[in-house]
């Protein structure tokens, strides 16, 4: 690193101030989660009255490591509605220890706003880590309904908050740029970061055109973290890698996911790099995808790092991941962008289009041969874009949209 300030070093607190969203900008290995667990809390008057908001269960229970911090408890929920300790009649309740910074996901948050009317009004400062993703999770529309919904409920609240308190509500970012853009508009407040701020540095990054090219350029003995989005797609490049003779590679995503559940083997190997913050030792390449985006902290030796996405903050956060500085950084680069032409934005088109919009939009794949529509469904999250299919009297179609939705 050839900075040298500490976040805490770099930002002037007395600038935090209520009546808007407080945004500071941490870049990756800048100390964010020292700062926010340290300085930040002088900005209550007791850890009781501090809140710590943070995307993923991933990232909570990295941040439940520190003795500083308390996961949510029924406990902390009865002191939070009745503002003071229940009563311990005949053992019913354990006493919520109020030295504890008490950490809840966004979904968490939403959900007991939804038990609790003026949830977070009796906060003095609330700290939204990763808050670009918890807009990002809001919008998502194709998100598993419950969590999207849940989500959308704890950002509408911070603006609440943010227009109708005195509560300071502060969102740290790597990446902070969709949160103005697409939700705070006109309630943003920068707080300033001193240029000299440390963050990691990655010596050459390097442009690759496609999952063939992660399984030619990995090699037995590397040690590699490789970033997917979809959980299909980490599947898809796992048994590559197995049939090349990768063996000692893994992967690891939501423990909320339905669709595809973790192994025991997978759920050891997430809590072994939470609690050691390190690859396995029995474990050369290590797969994920948007659930470990933020969160995770994996230290130790990497070769290299993929990150199979052509949207820059992601490949930021991903970065962030590994906790040093880095040698090879491979970003995921197509010679053709992906732009959907207007007249197939926003409304319903059906399987007889799909061929037709494939043609029109004539990008080709590494070979320099060009793709169909199948290749280009599964490339649009990465060109900003999402992709709904539903049925209408027994016809399947799609909706395609821009990739964030003003809340």
């Amino acid at each position: 690193m050839k900075s040298t300030k500490w976040l805490s070093e770099a930002v002037d607190i007395s600038n935090i101030k209520s009546g808007v969203l407080n945004v500071i900008k941490a870049p990756c290995g800048s100390g964010k989660t020292t700062f926010a667990l340290g300085s930040l809390t002088r900005m209550a008057s007791r850890n009781s009255k501090y809140l710590y908001v943070i995307d993923t269960t991933n990232g909570r229970d990295q941040i439940l490591k520190k003795p500083s911090t308390a996961k949510y408890s029924y406990e902390w929920e009865q002191f939070i509605k009745q503002g003071k300790q229940p009563q311990n009649v005949i053992g019913e309740y354990d006493l919520y220890d109020e030295n504890k910074i008490v950490v809840i996901t966004y979904a968490k948050f939403g959900s007991l706003v939804n038990r609790i009317p003026n949830f977070g009004y009796g906060f003095e400062t609330i700290v939204c880590d990763e808050i670009h993703q918890g807009i990002r999770m809001a919008s998502y529309k194709n998100k598993n309904i419950t969590d999207r919904r849940y989500t959308l409920e704890a950002i509408k609240r911070l603006r609440e908050l943010v227009d109708h308190s005195n509560v300071k509500v502060i969102g740290l970012s790597a990446t902070p740029a969709i949160t103005e853009k697409y939700f705070f508009r006109g309630k943003v407040h920068y707080i300033p970061v001193a240029p000299d701020v440390r963050q990691y540095e990655t010596t050459e990054t390097i442009k690759y055109n496609g999952i063939s090219s992660i399984v030619d350029t990995i090699r037995a003995g590397d040690k590699v973290i490789v970033y997917v989005q979809s959980v299909t797609r980490i599947k898809e490049l796992w048994n590559k890698l197995k049939a090349k003779g990768i063996s000692r590679c893994s992967a690891i995503w939501s423990t909320q996911s339905k669709d595809h559940e973790m192994t025991d083997e997978q759920y050891n190997i997430r809590h072994y790099i939470i609690e050691k913050e390190e690859l396995p030792p029995d474990i050369d390449v290590l797969l994920i995808n948007a659930s470990s985006e933020t969160g995770i902290n994996i230290r130790g030796q990497i070769d290299y790092m993929f990150v199979h996405t052509r949207a820059e903050d992601t490949r930021i956060q991903v970065r962030g991941r590994y906790r040093d500085n880095l040698k090879k950084l491979y970003v995921l680069d197509y010679d053709t962008e992906i732009t959907i032409p207007d007249e197939y934005l926003d409304r319903p088109f059906f399987e007889e289009e799909k061929k037709e919009l494939a043609l029109k939009l004539n990008v080709k794949n590494e070979k320099g041969e060009v793709v169909g529509w199948t290749t280009i469904e599964r490339r649009l999250p990465e060109n900003h874009y999402r992709v709904v299919r539903d049925k209408d009297n027994g016809r399947w179609y799609r909706v395609i949209t821009e990739d964030y939705s003003t809340l």
